[in-house]
């Protein structure tokens, strides 16, 4: 029996009672026995969930993974790399020439390889996303050991399909055993253009993925405190007869088809079950996701930055489309339900498409062009990086379900015998901590502010500590940076080396090694400016980079939908900002 108390140090009275009777001689009636008096205390703790996390395999030094122009890593079989799609006729394959960061195969069958070595034996996954073009090409990734058979990833073209990751696997049986990559392709002609096999992010890992699921540590538990009255220890056998509900959980399958609407409001626009997991749904955001009545209308690079910011729904995969994807959206945007190119013969424009032109993510063969398409009649061409044009993100998304949950009810007795002790009590209380954001040194993206106060331009978690992120300088860079003899303001323009001189005296929350960026990454930051994201500038000044063009220094500006490169001698008086790698 219970009683709650409402007091502190409240008395309680226990009253026993019982009537005997005389059998034979003897008293033998109630007996009672092992008699405890037990409060409950409620200790309070931080409420926290751990998200379900991946624990990704050991990657491997694996050269040049992101397919830069210059950066090597990736040879020929027989012939020198070159840019080969930069013309009819040429059959090198491109590095990073035809399009930024991936390797594009030319006319013809051609190959490249890299041997990597492997520590230590066990399994060895090589992974590379592949577009195949504009028109359907095949192509082979192959990865080989020392003494097994290659394995080969192969997959039939389809011509404008979606991104698929290929992964192939060899197990390693020494140790520092080397292992060859080896990819291949056919690329077709198109429209006088090369254009076809496209492969980026290649990863070269050991070992196995971990996932470690997700736990929920309540805000409030509650944790019983014994009072002694007596310390006794007994035995006693007894036979307990138990009823308890059995929960099961039908599986569920979610469906969902083009028009749909997706997690963050806008349409389901492709929806492709062949896929991996992970790349069956894409949905576009909604007519208004700038905050305004329609999409806004920016240049290339602001177009990117704008899309990347995006966080509808709390998601981070927003981006621009490339020139499949938005040819994807322009179909479901006419209420074309054949075919696979769009074009003003077929269909109908839905409500939340304005008829204007819309960027693609995809460089087009001319550098200071990318592509884009006029959804009204289904046209594609490249157009003038500087121009004004029409943005909608897009992501692939993984639909969530809730699993349906039946209860039945089983009967079972049990027959056991046990053991009791009564002991001292014990009470606890104990706070869980979030896991620390980036600024306090956690994991960072794209657009965090990062532990300095600026804004994160540049995050790749799988790169060697040290190197894994590029965070600009906070605003507070503006006011004046006082030292020794004078106080020169980061505000006011200064020549190459007094730039150089002050950023490597700058420090900011104890943190130092700031540098003048490179072209590409004043591109992120000034684009990122435009977009609104917080700790960047979109002021319309040109600013100092490490770029040289002919003995000079490059100088870059980006405002107003105008991206303008300037050329400076060393002496000349231009602005600056800072930048540091960690």
């Amino acid at each position: 029996m219970s009683v709650t108390t409402t007091v502190v140090n409240e008395p309680v009275t226990i009253t026993l009672s019982g009537v005997s009777a005389n059998y034979w001689g003897n008293c033998y009636g109630v007996q009672m026995t092992n008699a405890s008096l037990v409060s409950t205390a409620t200790a309070i703790a931080t409420a926290a969930t751990v998200s379900a996390t991946t624990a990704p395999a050991a990657p491997l030094v694996l050269v040049n993974g992101t397919f830069t122009a210059g950066a090597g890593g990736w040879v020929g079989t027989g012939y020198t790399l070159g840019d080969g799609c930069a013309a009819a006729g040429v059959s090198t394959p491109s590095l990073g020439k035809w399009a930024p960061n991936s390797l594009t195969f030319s006319f013809t069958s051609q190959a490249v390889t890299q041997k990597v070595v492997v520590p230590s034996p066990g399994l060895v996954t090589f992974s590379v996303t592949v577009f195949d073009g504009s028109m359907a090409s095949p192509f082979q990734v192959v990865l080989q050991d020392s003494n097994e058979t290659a394995t080969k990833g192969q997959t039939t073209p389809s011509g404008y399909a979606t991104p698929k990751v290929v992964s192939v696997s060899v197990t390693t049986t020494v140790i520092n055993e080397p292992v060859t990559i080896t990819l291949s392709g056919v690329s077709a002609n198109y429209w006088g253009n090369c254009y076809g096999v496209q492969m980026t992010n290649a990863l070269l890992v050991s070992g196995a993925n971990t996932t470690i699921p997700t736990t929920t540590i309540p805000a409030t538990t509650t944790i019983p405190t014994t009072t002694i009255l007596t310390p006794t220890v007994s035995s006693s056998t007894s036979t307990t007869t138990t009823t308890k509900p059995t929960a099961t959980t039908a599986p569920v399958v979610y469906t969902a088809k083009v028009g749909d609407v997706g997690p963050s409001g806008g349409p389901v626009f492709f929806v492709d079950m062949t896929a991996p997991v992970g790349s069956q749904y894409m949905e576009a955001a909604p007519s208004n996701w700038s905050g305004g009545l329609s999409e806004p209308a920016l240049s290339w690079v602001a177009a990117i930055a704008a899309a990347n910011a995006y966080r509808g729904s709390g998601a981070t995969t927003w981006h621009l489309p490339t020139k499949d994807e938005l040819n994807k959206l322009c179909l479901y945007a006419r209420n074309v339900t054949t075919g696979t190119i769009c074009s003003a013969a077929a269909g109908t424009m839905r409500a939340g498409f304005p008829s204007g032109v819309y960027w693609s993510s995809t460089d087009s063969s001319v550098a200071a062009n990318a592509w884009a398409m006029l959804f009204s009649v289904g046209l594609s061409s490249g157009t003038s990086k500087l121009g004004a044009l029409g943005v909608r993100p897009v992501r692939f998304f993984i639909p969530a379900a809730t699993p349906v949950t039946t209860t039945s009810t089983s009967t079972s007795s049990t027959t056991s015998t046990s053991t009791t002790t009564i002991v001292k009590p014990v009470v606890t209380t104990t706070t869980i901590a979030a896991p620390p954001t980036c600024a306090m040194g956690g994991l960072c993206n794209v657009g965090d502010i990062g532990p300095s106060g600026g804004s994160i331009v540049s995050a790749n978690p799988f790169a060697a500590a040290g190197s894994r992120y590029v965070e600009s300088a906070p605003l507070s860079f503006q006011r004046s940076y006082p030292s020794a003899g004078f106080v020169p303001s980061f505000g006011v323009p200064a020549d190459y080396a007094t730039a150089v001189s002050n950023l490597a005296a700058y420090s900011v929350n104890g943190r130092t090694g700031w540098r003048l960026p490179t072209k590409l990454e004043l591109q992120q930051w000034e684009g990122a400016g435009l977009s609104g994201w917080p700790g960047t500038l979109a002021d319309g000044k040109a600013y100092w980079s490490t770029d040289v063009f002919v003995s000079n220094r490059v100088a870059y500006n980006c405002y107003a939908s105008v991206s303008i490169n300037y050329i400076h001698y060393d002496v000349d008086l231009v602005n600056y900002w800072g930048f540091r790698t960690f």
